[in-house]
């Protein structure tokens, strides 16, 4: 039923929704002529009359969901069908979601609003009027919100309302049409036989259902992966190290690829709160080799390298990473995760030399150097060699050809970083390599 509505004075934020659901209404299962009231347990009329009007009744003539759906019709000016979707009780508290399907005949208007009570008439929460051409409008909040819909088409309507802050919001066709603020309780919703503008009413609504969004910041984690329990939401992950958004991780679950302590943020139901830090340990006793370089895969443990040889440790090797200085087999003891194991021994070849005809012998003069040395080298026979510097990482900072035969010397004088590199002459399978020490 029309009427004044209540007027309200504040502007709510939108409302996200994480459902659980309160009833559903298809109105499969009745018969065509049902009356609405008499048959389904969320449909009432205006006066408690079931059964003829004000009631409304059951249709296969349209449906959103096959076969059937309830009719609301009248001539201008309204008529006499007043039905009523009555929630099981009166909310004060909490955010819920009404939807349903509509559809507005062609050459014809539409109107329903919201009661603060399944008693009807106590106040108008908001009304919304659908006009024959495409157009409408909300008033809510003493406002009057226009919008455009599908005139003889079904559509989706939602009504949401977060009691807890006091603020509506109508939703048609998917997109946000009107917020205004809701200061009452909600019981009821009118479908009402009239339209605006003098146009007579025919519409049909299915597949009606309401909603409860409950908030929460529980999480579950399942190996690397935390998910936030709640749905429907908006989400930031964030490192709770740092305290900091992790950049992207917007979705409701979180995949991470380090080990660390993590959380989410989460925004729905008009409430935003974090959820409890996670810690995610995966231990791992997986490694990686580059070049002279063996890794730990996981970081953040302990760690002790060792020789494969003697299974005896390696002094002063505890870091993450081992950079071998002589071929031979190493493995590194993890403590991590409340978890001690080793890892599988990886085999070192990269200090390899094949035998020579001459017994070669090279030296770096001076070592350590400031970047600008000599290479000395005796018995030497490579006529093509490959001369490569790489640093403890492996990365290539510098190469050459060149003809190493006999006794001679090769000069350098390279702009490099404070640290360890690693000079090679390497020809077919035969390869010869010396450290060197850059100290400015």
């Amino acid at each position: 039923m029309k009427q004044k509505l209540l007027s309200v004075l504040l502007i709510a934020p939108a409302i996200s929704f994480a459902q659980t659901t309160v009833f559903t209404e298809n109105f499969d299962s009745y018969n065509d002529g049902d009356w609405a009231a008499v048959v389904s347990p969320i449909m009432d009329s205006w006066n408690g009359t079931t059964g003829a009007p004000p009631d409304c009744q059951v249709t296969n003539a349209e449906s959103n969901s096959a076969p059937n759906a309830i009719d609301i019709n009248g001539p201008v000016g309204g008529g006499t069908i007043d039905a009523l979707v009555i929630f099981p009780s009166d909310y004060t508290s909490g955010a819920y979601l009404y939807s349903m399907k509509m559809k507005v005949a062609a050459g014809n208007g539409a109107y329903i609003n919201a009661q603060a009570s399944s008693t009807p008439g106590v106040a108008w929460m908001c009304e919304v009027y659908f006009l024959q051409n495409g157009t409408g409008y909300v008033l809510g909040g003493g406002d009057s919100i226009s919008f455009t819909y599908t005139n003889d088409a079904w559509i989706d309507v939602e009504i949401r309302a977060n009691l807890d802050v006091d603020s509506g919001e109508v939703f048609i066709e998917g997109t946000s049409v009107s917020t205004f603020s809701w200061s009452q309780s909600w019981g009821a919703v009118n479908l009402y036989s009239a339209a605006g503008d003098n146009e007579s009413c025919q519409y049909w609504v299915d597949d009606i259902s309401l909603e409860q969004c409950i908030f929460s910041t529980a999480t579950s984690t399942n190996g690397a992966t935390i998910t936030a329990d709640m749905s429907g939401a908006a989400y930031q992950w964030i490192d709770c190290n740092t305290m900091s958004p992790i950049a992207g991780e917007t979705g409701q679950s979180f995949t991470t690829t380090a080990n660390g302590s993590y959380a989410v943020i989460i925004d729905g139901c008009g409430t935003i709160d974090t959820s409890a830090c996670v810690d995610i340990c995966i231990f791992s006793t997986a490694t990686s080799t580059n070049g002279a370089i063996i890794t730990a895969d996981m970081s953040g443990a302990a760690y002790q390298w060792i020789d494969c040889n003697t299974m005896s440790p390696i002094a002063g090797e505890t870091g993450q990473s081992l950079t071998t200085t002589t071929d031979g087999s190493y493995a590194v003891i993890i403590d991590g995760c409340g978890t001690v194991d080793t890892s599988a021994c990886v085999d070192m070849t990269y200090w390899g030399v094949e035998t020579q005809d001459l017994n070669p012998d090279i030296n770096v003069v001076p070592n350590p150097t400031t970047g600008n040395f000599t290479i000395t080298y005796a018995d030497m026979n490579m006529s093509n060699a490959r001369v490569v510097i790489v640093d403890v990482l492996g990365s290539i900072v510098y190469q050459s050809n060149a003809s190493v035969i006999g006794n001679g010397s090769l000069d350098f004088n390279l702009n490099l970083d404070n640290g360890v590199y690693f000079v090679t002459f390497k020809e077919g399978n035969a390869k010869l390599t010396k450290r060197v020490v850059v100290r400015k």
